[in-house]
């Protein structure tokens, strides 16, 4: 479905679902194609932005998990003599 396109049968889930008429389905089709600025670029800057906002979170979640794993070091060790 992902490469290209195709049908989709519908499907019930439940025997309170509305059944599909025989034969019947959808048709889909993925866009690959993103739109592409005047001057031909074709990278979205939306998409790239929440990109490094997604790479900040995980690199401050990665900070805080190393700083309370030092924390618990410390108080098991004791402080320096």
């Amino acid at each position: 479905m992902l490469n290209g396109g195709g049908n989709l049968a519908m499907v019930t889930t439940s025997a309170n679902d509305i059944p599909s008429p025989a034969g019947q389905s959808f048709s889909t089709r993925i866009a690959t194609v993103a739109a592409k600025s005047p001057d031909g670029n074709g990278v979205s800057l939306e998409s790239q932005l929440a990109a490094i906002a997604g790479n900040q979170i995980n690199q401050q979640y990665a900070v805080n998990i190393y700083k309370t794993y030092l924390g618990m070091f410390t108080t098991a060790l004791g402080p320096n003599p």
